[in-house]
């Protein structure tokens, strides 16, 4: 092991021969190691992400669908959780508006989806992965919910 301070080799021992600097513990190595290799890898992350920016402006690939799956299970969540009361939410047209809007929702999340992996398979491309999710993920809980308020409505009427 070499000392830090002026580059001496140095057996197992505490301090340096030479300059009297401390000796680097074993504890020390493997925190400065793994600092470096989470810093290579944010470095090789950053360069895929440009990578994938250059290609994306190139190309020019866009992918609506994400967007559009995005705003349909957003407007469905917001349905959901609007609160309309229960006059207005235990109406039939309701929790068929709920539903539209559901299935709107993931059907665009699947064309989304459908359209990245192509761009994947032919670019090594992702395009809005983070928001098409979100859209998927908020077109199922408005499908959901339109389900159990169509269900709660069906009792009501019974």
């Amino acid at each position: 092991m070499k000392c830090k301070k002026c580059g001496t080799e140095m057996k197992e021992a505490k301090f340096c021969p030479e300059c009297g600097a401390k000796a680097p513990n074993h504890f020390n190595q493997m925190v400065e190691a793994e600092s470096h290799q989470k810093e290579k890898q944010k470095a090789i992350r950053q360069k895929q992400l440009e990578k994938e920016k250059r290609i994306i402006q190139e190309k020019g690939l866009k992918n609506n669908y994400v967007l559009y799956s995005f705003i349909f299970g957003l407007i469905g969540a917001a349905l959901v959780l609007w609160p309309a009361g229960l006059e207005i939410q235990t109406q039939w047209w309701y929790s068929v508006l709920v539903l539209v809007f559901g299935f709107a929702g993931y059907f665009t999340a699947r064309k989304a989806r459908i359209l990245n992996v192509q761009y994947f398979n032919r670019y090594r491309v992702h395009l809005n992965p983070r928001l098409s999710k979100l859209g998927l993920g908020l077109s199922i809980f408005s499908l959901g919910a339109g389900v159990f308020m169509g269900t709660f409505v069906m009792m009501l009427y019974m």
